[in-house]
């Protein structure tokens, strides 16, 4: 084949996965291409000769045989996202900066990654890497929208103060429409001038430290614990009345969990209440904003 497309999304929130592992990004990219080349190519031929008897091959090894297998196509593109949920991203830093060396033209490389320091200064030195950013101009508009039409109906502040909301939330927003939404639901709240001003004057300064909020602030924490856990791990959205459910089974009775009907709320809208900022809703069913970031 004369050209083949390889993909890997780094992603930490599961530790048994290693999906935020260099050497697996290497062994998943080794894989994508062997099945697109159609044949063993030899490189893996040479690791595993011995078959299942054959020692491990090293990360060394193994970055060699995916450069020895890129070489196989005429053209090979290959998509990293989310570099900054790398591990161990000094590995794949220090290998992403070796593989811009190659000569040849036949690899062509998209990353992705928020604006982290470490990452920054490694892809800086790279000669002939093009940079955009999503964080700027083309979310921008439909942040501005959403913030304009939900202005409007803030009647309770005049014009100078909603354009004073606009500004602030703009300026922080960094390309994440989530948190702006979050802290326009907590500026609602505000019931005076102070309480507003002071409000954005502590605005969190990204959506993770905005979550970290929320989850300090929960009233009922273990039950949002629980209502979470299970729409992170549900193989389909969960209804309402099935999540309030969730907390009538007691897990500290004596011998064993049990079912309570004393621990049902009596109003499963509670539950909407205590999910606040963590949920969303679609045709009467829900599913969890689970480590959101803007990428």
């Amino acid at each position: 084949p004369s050209s083949a497309c390889a993909y890997f999304f780094f992603d930490s929130r599961n530790a048994e996965s290693e999906l935020s592992l260099h050497e697996k990004c290497i062994r998943s990219l080794i894989l994508q291409l062997w099945h697109q080349l159609g044949r063993m190519p030899a490189a893996l031929k040479d690791m595993y000769g011995d078959g299942p008897s054959h020692p491990e091959p090293s990360l060394a090894v193994l970055e060699a045989a995916l450069q020895t297998i890129i070489g196989e196509f005429q053209h090979a593109y290959i998509i990293i996202d989310a570099l900054d949920e790398c591990e161990d991203r000094h590995k794949l830093l220090r290998w992403v900066k070796d593989i811009s060396c190659w000569r040849g033209g036949r690899l062509y490389m998209l990353l992705s990654s928020r604006r982290e320091r470490d990452i920054e200064d490694s892809l800086a030195i790279i000669d002939g890497l093009g940079r955009v950013s999503f964080a700027g101009g083309s979310a921008n508009p439909d942040i501005v929208k959403f913030l304009d039409e939900s202005l409007v109906e803030l009647t309770k502040w005049n014009d100078e103060i909603r354009a004073l909301i606009r500004y602030t939330l703009l300026e922080g927003a960094d390309g994440s429409f989530r948190w702006v939404a979050l802290q326009l639901e907590e500026l609602v709240q505000c019931s005076n001038l102070r309480s507003l001003k002071q409000q954005l004057h502590a605005l969190p300064k990204n959506i993770e430290e905005t979550y970290e909020r929320l989850l300090l602030r929960a009233s009922k924490r273990d039950d949002l614990r629980r209502f979470l856990q299970w729409m992170a791990f549900s193989e389909r959205p969960i209804g309402l009345e099935e999540l309030a459910e969730v907390v009538t089974v007691d897990f500290q009775a004596n011998d064993r969990p049990c079912y309570d009907r004393d621990l049902r709320y009596m109003d499963v809208r509670d539950v909407l209440t205590i999910c606040s900022g963590f949920i969303t809703q679609f045709k009467g069913m829900f599913e969890a904003f689970l480590a959101i970031q803007p990428h």
